[in-house]
């Protein structure tokens, strides 16, 4: 688990009195009890920063169509391939019937779409081991220097 530090005095300019209100639209399929009780442990979390939680409940449909089209802060994605496989998961970002897909379309360099999905299939095609795990350092760096996914949740 990486340990993350923090610049204690920037954080506590976060807690000002003259922020403006903050909310996040959380997207997310209805009638999924185990999304439902995350989803309350987070809303909890952010109401101690001051960021308020619009959980927005969808049936199936609207809520696919609403990860494809990008109209969401906050939503639950899954992976089809194992726990932590990033080859199936990140390429999955590569295609429009994702909810990662529209995000990456607003992307600017180093993570824009074109060049993500470019460094995904040279990955993808990579037999060196030593070449493969720095090409999969460089991606998995970006996206997390973008602050493009904030993995909060995980299941089996």
């Amino acid at each position: 688990t990486p340990k993350f530090f923090y610049d204690i005095e920037k954080a506590e300019l976060l807690h000002c009195g003259d922020c403006k209100d903050v909310t996040i639209d959380f997207a997310m399929l209805e009638g999924d009890a185990t999304h439902k009780a995350v989803e309350e442990m987070i809303k909890d979390d952010l109401a101690v920063l001051g960021i308020k939680v619009n959980a927005r409940y969808l049936a199936k449909d609207p809520f696919n169509t609403a990860m494809t089209s990008g109209d969401y802060d906050l939503v639950f994605s899954e992976t089809w391939g194992a726990p932590y496989d990033p080859n199936s998961y990140a390429a999955s970002w590569t295609t429009p019937d994702e909810a990662h897909y529209p995000v990456m379309q607003t992307l600017d360099p180093p993570l824009d779409s074109e060049t993500f999905a470019a460094s995904i299939q040279s990955v993808l095609s990579e037999t060196d081991p030593a070449t493969r795990q720095q090409k999969w350092t460089t991606i998995l760096s970006d996206v997390h220097e973008q602050v493009l996914h904030l993995p909060l949740y995980g299941k089996r």
